[in-house]
């Protein structure tokens, strides 16, 4: 098996040969067929003859003139306390074509002043806010991203006191487990969660 598919012209003097999308790697392709809605759906086999974390299958569309660009958010943190100050990144949004890009913020469905890839925002009050990104290319062409902002508490932290991380037990032992739990919303507020009790089983 080989790394590419060739494909053939045939209203030339005689046959000509041409790899099928030679910027990408193939990963030995075995199958592919034409969908009803002119997708190409390919099965790769992957670099080994084996255990191949690399398998897929894959759907190719083909779309012609501007493609729209795709949006991608990242927030810096997604709960906590009021006030809860963030910061939101547009940057790994991309547009295929190469084309510049704008950026227009939205909290709750009322767009911001902010401009760029970038913005920080303070939510003063508690509640379930929806932070939207739209990237915008140089013809109009829109995505959006969004993340659900939930102001007013933060998560809870679950620690284990025991047994440590890696450690061993084998049966007949009985494990015991000891955790606590940290509420953000008293700092200083912890609960001793009760022991857990497990006996180590060998094969039925």
């Amino acid at each position: 098996m080989r790394n590419w598919i060739p494909t053939v012209k045939l209203d030339t003097p005689g046959p000509e040969f041409e790899p099928l999308s030679p910027t990408r790697t193939l990963r030995r392709p075995i199958d592919m067929k034409i969908g009803p809605d002119g997708a190409l759906s390919l099965i790769k086999y992957g670099d080994q003859w084996w255990d191949n974390n690399d398998s897929r299958v894959v759907r190719v569309l083909y779309l012609r003139g501007n493609r729209a660009p795709i949006a991608r958010l990242v927030a810096s943190d997604t709960a906590g306390r009021q006030p809860l100050a963030l910061s939101f990144d547009a940057g790994p949004s991309n547009d295929a074509d190469g084309d510049l890009m704008k950026f227009v913020w939205s909290i709750a469905g009322k767009e911001q002043t902010a401009a760029g890839a970038k913005f920080v925002h303070t939510f003063e009050q508690p509640g379930s806010y929806e932070v939207s990104a739209a990237a915008i290319d140089a013809t109009g062409a829109t995505s959006m991203a969004k993340e659900t902002i939930n102001v007013g508490n933060g998560r809870p932290m679950v620690c284990f006191e025991s047994p440590a991380h890696g450690s061993f037990f084998a049966e007949p032992d009985v494990l015991c487990s000891t955790r606590h739990l940290r509420d953000a919303r008293s700092a200083s507020r912890v609960m001793r969660l009760q022991n857990g009790m497990y006996r180590a089983r060998g094969p039925a």
